[in-house]
């Protein structure tokens, strides 16, 4: 008989959650023959995990409920393996620690040896019914090696493992250890089940665990409905806001704590506790994030509670402090008595209703204000051939928050992509439908579709909310290589440009149709940018009040970017932001304000390389040499380039990547082949371009495949790749770091 220490499995049984160091099960010859492939005796790694799923998936462990395996991950649990004959094959350390009995003693002895002598027999004979194929779960008193005796719960069944022996798993734990999680469990479940405040659990992907019965009579959705959905796909007309703050809780880890709900009135009548007339129940709601001791992210909770009384108690203690007041200005502006009851106390109720709105509208605004600032950017992203500068300002205070967004996504080959929108209407409501707008439109453009099929999409996409969701939206791409803008609007009011001559004036765009109208048709303009070229982006809170209308606004926002004159000096693009709320905005005025400016500059042309090659055999070595031949030109300039100085040390890895694509487009493409290399500061740029749609796709490349392999490399060698549609075709990029040298100054 041997001792061997092999790795366990992932997921081993083997794991003390006392901190006991982890060590891999101890294993002895096995007594049945191996199978003749396997070529020798099963190792510990090869013994089968069932500590979380036994036979037919059922849990091993001997327990009844399987709620409580949550609670069970933190006992200890032994494993042990014997053989058909009851002698100990395997031993793991947890088997050692319940027990004391080290595996040097236990390996090839018989599992009855772990028992007092009075209770042998019967013990030998429980396992021999267990060899015989019966499982069995139940609990036998135990002798440790210390002498001491306790009662362990153990669960055996036989199984065939993949060397071909029929062996018998033994899984054990701690009885008072299990008497301990039961009455956890039992302690648990009262609470959850007769609490009175409605609880729910969420996984990390906000997706219902369990929710207690008081939270299903809040949201009128059975218990049992409520595993694997989320908040959104279960509760009919569930306001936008709640998801995204769920996400937030999630993200940030910051409690959302009494956030006070109105219900709304129209589910009043479904749901137990309405109030009188019509009026929804109040609600105080309050999301935490659920998080291991490690930090890991295990999901949200969310508690509920019904404080209607409490929140009418306080208003009738506010008008009671009112009242005398209110009785003594509604007589001097009537010129009659107030003093009979019944008159007294409807201009009360009617005063206390309009107390409870002010303060719920200041409540909708306070809250919609935060959600509105942790979905719009808290800062711009660093893009190198754009300089920006923006502002955003709520309405007045007695105004509500409305929908406005603004977002700067880089994109691949030097272009950016710049997005300015608004969602008409104002509210919590309006700020997530804003929110939900802002996230589309990011995983559109990165998806580097073009600006009218961006609205496209985002035009379905406010369709498909159910309600009628209207906003308003302009796209601009700019190329910072060829120095052009492709845009496109839905609804929304033109960009403005300022070129470095000092002229200012509107981008003519085909208006479009806003968002959510449906059946509309975007169609986009491409026009030249001038190097340094400053590109304004607005909505019309900024150009737009009771007192101007949009047309004179704009003429006004012309002439504060003419003043400023910001073209061609960053420092000014701050000072137009400044100029522009400073002057234009109304301080009593209803809507929000955005605007969004940005200096366009030009890539440097001799950082640009370009070629067009013909489809003949030879062009792939034709494409390896002429990017030999410019990277070494670029690396021996007397290192004027930042970022060149290390070209040489990825030379050969753009070689490579570009002879595999441009023998794709040669194999599989259509049309001249178009090859350029873009140098940047920290990271080299190279493009393929082919006259064929279809993009292709990476898949898994199996020993002896003999295509497949280019799309492979090209993932696993550079920094970042993709594929984007063009007019005329597509484009395969990739990205090389060049880990730019910084210099002193």
């Amino acid at each position: 008989m041997r001792a061997s220490y092999d790795p366990a499995p992932s997921g081993s049984p083997d794991t003390v959650s006392s901190g006991a160091q982890h060590t891999s099960p101890v294993q002895a010859d096995l007594a049945c023959p191996p199978p003749a492939e396997s070529g020798g005796t099963e190792d510990a790694g090869d013994i089968p995990d069932r500590s979380a799923g036994g036979r037919d998936g059922q849990d091993p462990r001997p327990v009844a409920d399987s709620d409580a395996a949550a609670i069970l991950d933190q006992i200890r649990i032994a494993t042990v393996v014997l053989d058909l004959d009851g002698r100990v094959v395997v031993w793991a350390p947890s088997a050692a620690e319940l027990t004391g009995h080290p595996a040097e003693r236990m390996l090839g002895a018989r599992i009855e040896e772990l028992f007092p002598v009075a209770i042998r027999d019967r013990a030998a004979e429980q396992f021999r019914r267990v060899s015989g194929g019966a499982d069995w779960v139940g609990f036998l008193p135990v002798l440790r090696a210390d002498g001491r005796v306790f009662d362990v719960g153990f669960r055996a069944v036989t199984q065939r493992f993949p060397n071909g022996c029929d062996l018998v798993q033994v899984v054990a734990t701690d009885a008072a250890d299990l008497r301990r999680v039961e009455g956890e469990r039992v302690r648990f479940e009262t609470l959850f089940g007769q609490v009175p405040a409605g609880i729910a659990i969420y996984d990390a992907e906000r997706r219902y665990v369990r929710v207690n019965p008081a939270f299903a009579k809040y949201d009128g959705v059975p218990v049992e409905r409520h595993p694997g959905l989320r908040a959104e796909e279960i509760v009919e007309g569930l306001d936008p806001a709640i998801p995204i703050l769920q996400q937030q809780v999630l993200d940030t880890g910051e409690p959302v704590v009494d956030l006070l709900v109105e219900h709304d009135p129209k589910r009043a009548e479904r749901v137990a506790g309405g109030t009188a007339k019509g009026r929804g129940p109040f609600w105080s709601m309050s999301y935490a994030r659920l998080q291991s001791p490690n930090g890991e992210v295990l999901g949200l909770t969310g508690v509920v509670v019904d404080v209607t009384e409490r929140q009418l108690a306080l208003e009738r203690g506010r008008l009671a402090r009112r009242r005398p007041a209110l009785l003594g200005t509604a007589k001097s502006r009537s010129g009659t008595s107030l003093d009979e009851p019944d008159t007294a106390d409807d201009f009360a109720a009617r005063a206390a209703a309009s107390f409870n709105n002010a303060y719920l509208h200041a409540r909708e605004r306070s809250t919609a204000l935060m959600l509105q600032r942790w979905l719009l950017p808290e800062e711009l992203p660093d893009v190198e051939d754009v300089r920006l500068a923006h502002r955003y300002r709520p309405g007045s205070p007695g105004a509500d928050v409305g929908g406005d967004w603004f977002d700067v996504i880089p994109l691949p080959g030097r272009r950016v992509a710049l997005v300015v929108g608004d969602v008409m209407g104002s509210g919590l409501r309006v700020a997530g439908i804003m929110g939900q707008f802002r996230t589309a439109a990011r995983t559109l453009a990165r998806l580097d579709l073009s600006p009218a099929v961006v609205l496209r999409e985002l035009d379905e996409l406010a369709r498909s909310l159910g309600e009628t969701h209207i906003a308003t939206c302009v796209y601009v791409v700019y190329d910072a290589v060829a120095g052009r803008c492709v845009a496109a609007t839905a609804g929304h009011l033109p960009p403005i440009i300022a070129d470095p001559g000092g002229a200012v004036d509107v981008v003519e765009l085909a208006p479009g149709t806003p968002l959510g109208v449906g059946r509309a048709k975007f169609e986009e303009r491409e026009f030249p940018v001038e190097p340094g070229a400053v590109l304004v982006l607005y909505t019309d809170g900024l150009v737009e009040d009771r007192d101007r209308d949009a047309s004179d606004g704009i003429d006004d926002l012309i002439g504060v970017i003419s003043k400023a004159d910001p073209a061609g000096d960053p420092a000014r693009l701050e000072g137009v932001c400044d100029a522009a709320f400073d002057t234009m905005l109304d301080p009593q005025r209803a809507d929000d304000a955005t605007l969004l400016v940005a200096a366009l500059d030009r890539f440097p042309q001799e950082r640009v390389a370009s070629w067009v090659l013909t489809s003949r055999p030879t062009v792939a070595a034709q494409a390896r040499e002429m990017v030999r031949r410019q990277l070494g030109q670029w690396a021996d300039s007397d290192q004027r380039f930042a970022g060149a100085e290390n070209l040489g040390d990825a030379a050969d890895v753009v070689e490579l990547l570009v002879s595999e694509l441009v023998t794709n487009a040669l194999r599989y493409g259509r049309g001249p082949i178009g090859l350029r290399l873009l140098l940047g500061e920290e990271s080299l740029v190279c493009e393929v371009a082919d006259e064929l749609e279809a993009a292709p796709r990476l898949r898994t490349v199996d020993h002896g495949d003999e295509g497949g392999r280019g799309l492979h490399l090209v993932d696993q060698l550079s920094t970042r790749w993709g594929i984007r549609s063009t007019a005329h075709g597509k484009i395969v990029w990739f990205e090389v770091g060049t880990r730019a040298r910084r210099s002193a100054a």
